[in-house]
């Protein structure tokens, strides 16, 4: 019996056959989890990362403020040059500190800063992208060097996801419309990792808005990501992504896929995908 809740539909990841780093790759995946997160400030659509930005009130902005306490972390030495991007003495931001708390002055410096912010979560951030279609003939395409590499086939663990939220597997929305985000939906955010009370992806707008929503013409590759912040690119555990099997390409070449099952060595299956005989897919069987 598995120790795992699957959800009701695998998940796979794309990949190369001709990257430096495949079989470690792979070998990282099914010994211990874990997944390449890459630069969340390098993808593929032009729009990525790219909210419409509403600056908001200044009377929004002074009850925002008076709602987070003018004692809390968001107006702590460490926050303002977190998003200055400068040190400060403890003289220097004692004195900017006193203009802080004067009528409009900070609200007027947070409308500046929550500029500053969007534009720097994405370089601050990681992510790997996953798809709930391993038979899109067009992603075999693009992200498996044309249909030569492979697919790594995961099932969810629900329960770990619900524990490491932040590193939970989250659905990519697909619209015809840019999401907005408002200076006091960066406040938020902000007010929230600061004070480390952030635990809900899904109430965090700015987030889902930056990371989670995507134009329309993307939706055919049914998209999931997983992310993480304030940490550099790198192989991270994501204990929810179970590896079930590997799937190579249609054209997959025979020495790259036998040096692949020995890397694998029985640990998941390995299947082949082949040309459907009756319509436009792809099927897969196992590899004998």
């Amino acid at each position: 019996m598995s120790n795992y809740t699957k959800f009701n539909f695998p998940l796979f990841r794309y990949r190369r056959n001709d990257t430096a780093y495949v079989f470690e790759e792979i070998e990282r995946a099914l010994t211990n989890r874990e997944i390449f997160l890459s630069s969340a400030a390098i993808q593929n659509d032009p729009f990525e990362n790219m909210p419409v930005y509403e600056p908001s009130s200044l009377r929004k902005i002074k009850q925002a403020f008076e709602d987070y306490g003018s004692s809390s972390k968001i107006l702590s030495k460490d926050y303002w040059e977190r998003h200055l991007g400068a040190q400060m003495t403890s003289s220097q931001f004692k004195f900017v500190s006193k203009d802080l708390r004067k009528p409009t002055v900070r609200e007027k410096m947070e409308l500046k800063l929550a500029k500053r912010v969007l534009s720097d979560v994405p370089s601050k951030t990681v992510l790997a992208c996953l798809s709930a279609d391993g038979h899109n003939l067009p992603m075999w395409a693009h992200y498996a060097n044309n249909h030569m590499g492979y697919a790594i086939e995961y099932e969810v663990d629900i329960a770990e996801t619900l524990t490491h939220e932040n590193r939970g597997v989250h659905e990519v929305i697909y619209s015809e419309e840019r999401p907005v985000v408002s200076t006091i939906d960066v406040m938020e955010f902000t007010a929230r990792t600061e004070l480390r009370m952030y635990s809900d992806i899904d109430s965090a707008s700015l987030l889902s808005a930056i990371f989670l929503t995507k134009s329309d013409h993307w939706s055919y590759e049914k998209e999931f990501r997983v992310f993480d912040s304030f940490i550099e690119p790198s192989y991270v555990r994501i204990s929810c992504l179970v590896p079930k099997r590997i799937v190579f390409g249609l054209n997959a070449q025979k020495a790259f896929r036998e040096e692949m099952i020995a890397a694998v060595d029985g640990r998941v299956g390995c299947f082949q995908a082949h040309l459907s005989s009756s319509h436009f897919k792809l099927d897969c069987a196992p590899v004998s």
